[in-house]
């Protein structure tokens, strides 16, 4: 019975929140709720393979409560770049990306946003 894949899918989205700062196809919360919704088009009534689904969510559902994580705690909170975890999310954003894009724009064409002035 799908129907029960269906709610433990349901149940995994609660844990695992969009992040808002890598929206657009970057963030995995949104990937899996993107894949609940084209896998289960017709809701409780989709037929699926229970034992794959079943697979599926037990993995899912550890990444999201932090298994690992908690199981084998990190000694350091920076990374192999000194970084902190803020720093690094910060690196990953949307709006760090753009500017990295920006940058490898040649000099004069990064003011292309500016309206023309006409006299």
């Amino acid at each position: 019975m799908s129907g029960s894949s269906y709610h433990r899918f349901v149940e995994l989205l609660k844990l695992w929140p969009v992040d808002k700062t890598k929206i657009g196809g970057r963030d995995l919360g949104e990937y899996i709720q993107h894949r609940i919704s084209k896998t289960f088009v017709q809701g409780v009534a989709t037929s699926v393979d229970e034992e794959k689904c079943s697979a599926i969510v037990s993995s899912l559902t550890r990444l999201a409560k932090d298994t690992h994580k908690n199981k084998f705690p990190r000694t350091r909170e920076s990374s192999a770049l000194g970084l902190t975890k803020e720093e690094c999310s910060g690196l990953l954003s949307n709006e760090f990306l753009a500017l990295l894009h920006d940058r490898e724009k040649p000099f004069f064409n990064r003011f292309s946003n500016f309206p023309n002035k006409k006299t």
